[in-house]
């Protein structure tokens, strides 16, 4: 007989990068998306700036990080700026469910032959 039952465990750095980039790009997209600077024309170059401040706790001790990242494929800029502003706030969530908002394995222990062995399962999270 089958047991399965979920391994909760911290998030680990390449997840909360994963999950990250994922949520910025989906959210990055639908306000791109919004502008009609970018729909149906082209442009010799562009720049960008995305700024993004993490929080991150380990039970002893919250860390704030903050970074500033410049796109800019091409030659320097010299045309009127466009603005695009979107902001991402990921609330704070247990990592299994993180996991499954940002499309990754959760840690599943199951119980076969008598043995434990531990799976990597992937859900998909409920579409709100």
């Amino acid at each position: 007989m089958e047991s399965e039952r979920e391994s909760v465990r911290f998030l680990e750095d390449g997840e909360i990068k994963e999950g990250i980039c994922q949520k910025v790009a989906e959210a990055l997209m639908a306000e791109l998306n919004k502008t009609c600077n970018l729909h149906g024309r082209s442009y010799a170059k562009f720049r960008g700036r995305v700024k993004v401040e993490l929080e991150l706790d380990d039970l002893q001790t919250v860390t704030v990080e903050r970074r500033t990242v410049e796109i800019n494929p091409g030659e320097a800029f010299d045309g009127q700026p466009v603005a695009v502003a979107a902001e991402v706030v990921i609330e704070e969530m247990p990592p299994n469910q993180f996991r499954m908002e940002t499309d990754q394995p959760i840690l599943m222990k199951t119980v076969e032959d008598g043995r434990t062995v531990e799976k990597k399962v992937k859900y998909k999270a409920a579409k709100r």
